[in-house]
């Protein structure tokens, strides 16, 4: 997962934003989604096995938090479905939250703070010799605001709608 500022080299095309608004606009790229967002995003669509040996119908739950920007938590409660001789078969059910969505954070100059919600559904068939992932589907809705604090370069700040859906697919050899 290296070169993925290469992502953000489009915003040289557009002539008519000033070069400082530009590269603030790929630092705030690159932090929602560079390299270590992107990194992030991977573990999160990846198993943590329980501590204790598990039957089908299972569950146990895992929390992680997401660092790149503002902190989201995310807590995931997974099921073993399926017990396959090649594979096991793992649901995973996620609730997303902001947990400093009272606390601003400077960014590129800019404070900025985010009061999101969401829900993720996982599944992920994986390898049952190797612990890989075979193949494996995550969905992730999230929905809130990001607030824009006053300040000079923004009189009365902004308030900024976010709705997303995400589906991340993971196909293994």
């Amino acid at each position: 997962m290296k070169n993925t500022d290469n992502l953000f080299k489009a915003i040289e095309r557009f002539t008519e934003i000033p070069a400082a608004e530009k590269e603030q606009m790929k630092a705030l790229l690159s932090k929602s989604y560079g390299e270590k967002a992107f990194k992030e995003n991977m573990k999160l669509s990846s198993v943590v096995f329980p501590s204790e040996a598990i039957a089908i119908g299972d569950q146990w739950s895992v929390k992680n938090i997401f660092t790149s920007g503002n902190l989201i938590e995310i807590e995931t409660t997974y099921e073993l479905k399926e017990a396959a001789e090649e594979y096991y078969l793992i649901t995973g059910i996620s609730k997303i939250t902001s947990l400093n969505k009272d606390t601003y954070i400077e960014q590129n100059g800019i404070e900025m703070r985010s009061d999101l919600i969401g829900t993720m559904k996982t599944m992920l068939k994986i390898n049952r010799k190797t612990g890989w992932i075979i193949n494996g589907e995550t969905e992730q809705h999230i929905k809130g605001n990001n607030y824009i604090k006053d300040s000079a370069a923004i009189p009365g700040g902004i308030t900024i709608a976010v709705e997303s859906t995400n589906k991340i697919i993971s196909l293994g050899n």
